[in-house]
């Protein structure tokens, strides 16, 4: 079970942060960062109207199905998607760093793990404006929501610069406990039938 308590102030609230250094590098990438932070706000407002019977999030999520409702379900299940399109991404990063030749260009990357992830979920006309940006020269769309690796390895090193292998030990280490977090939420909604009908 996750410990709300937990949840509130460890792994989500480090995902948050990772997410709003990410996303603080275009104002396209903003509209993301306001979703990711609304569904987060869903989350913790269903907390606080009950926190004693709130305690785990599973069993939040279980007495919301219980008593009718969706909007923490649903806002779980966006959340965890895109920490899982940021978890894949960073597992590309990892991955190309470990090649020969890492590149500076991450938006190949993104667009891997955009296809392995939200993809599916974005229905005809998100897969219609992928399949646009992907046409246009230089793949304008997602090149000015993508940093290069210098600026994001720069911003995750907290505006310091020659700390690539820090960065990338960190990276590794979090992509790990994301990795997990969104395992044990994928197979809790797997067990408990919650993406039926969504």
């Amino acid at each position: 079970m996750t410990v709300i308590s937990e949840y509130k102030s460890n792994q989500v609230k480090r995902c948050f942060i990772v997410t709003e250094k990410f996303t603080n590098f275009s104002d396209k990438a903003s509209e993301e960062k306001k979703n990711k932070m609304l569904q987060h706000k869903k989350l913790r407002n269903r907390y606080e109207e009950d926190c004693a019977s709130h305690a785990h999030l599973e069993e939040m999520i279980l007495r919301e199905q219980v008593e009718g409702g969706m909007v923490a379900t649903d806002a779980l299940l966006w959340l965890r998607r895109a920490l899982h399109f940021l978890s894949q991404f960073f597992e590309c990063i990892i991955m190309d760093s470990e090649s020969e030749r890492a590149t500076q260009d991450l938006v190949p990357m993104m667009q891997q793990a955009y296809s392995e992830t939200l993809e599916p979920y974005h229905g005809w006309l998100g897969t219609q404006l992928m399949a646009a940006a992907q046409s246009l020269p230089v793949l304008q769309v997602m090149s000015r929501f993508a940093p290069n690796r210098s600026d994001l390895f720069y911003t995750l090193a907290l505006d310091h610069s020659h700390r690539d292998e820090q960065v990338l030990r960190d990276l590794r280490q979090y992509h790990q406990r994301m990795a997990a977090c969104v395992l044990q939420l994928t197979q809790f909604y797997a067990d408990h039938r919650l993406e039926d009908g969504l």
